[in-house]
């Protein structure tokens, strides 16, 4: 059910995609729906309104697109590009931890180079 002004919707088989953005969206249950977004492979960015109740384990099942439907090239693009982020953003965190390590190291030879009274120390570690 939806109330609003205007509505607008398109009965897509078992599932509805609302095009207006400004409609309040009520689930079976008879409350405000909330959305979600969805990162499968096949629906991957894709806005859904679903029961505010199911997060709680509830609700009524009830569940509309946000967005309309995508081609199979446009998901192929976004799948791609995701596991190229979560790629970099692993590498980033990798090269994070190499930097603190040498960051710490650095400090480390600074601190025994003023405590020995040198311009620098060479400091070996072994891990």
């Amino acid at each position: 059910m939806h109330r609003n002004r205007r509505a607008a919707s398109t009965e897509s088989s078992s599932n509805t995609f609302i095009m207006e953005d400004d409609m309040v969206r009520i689930c079976r249950c008879g409350f405000e729906a909330e959305t979600i977004v969805c990162w499968s492979d096949e629906n991957a960015g894709m806005r859904l309104y679903v029961c505010c109740r199911e997060k709680y384990g509830g609700g009524c099942g009830w569940k509309a697109w946000k967005d309309p439907k995508m081609s199979e090239q446009a998901k192929h693009v976004i799948c791609r590009l995701l596991r190229q982020i979560n790629s970099l953003e692993e590498k980033r965190a990798k090269d994070k931890k190499i930097m603190q390590k040498l960051s710490d190291r650095e400090k480390i030879s600074k601190a025994g180079a003023k405590l020995f009274g040198c311009d620098s120390i060479v400091v070996c570690f072994i891990s």
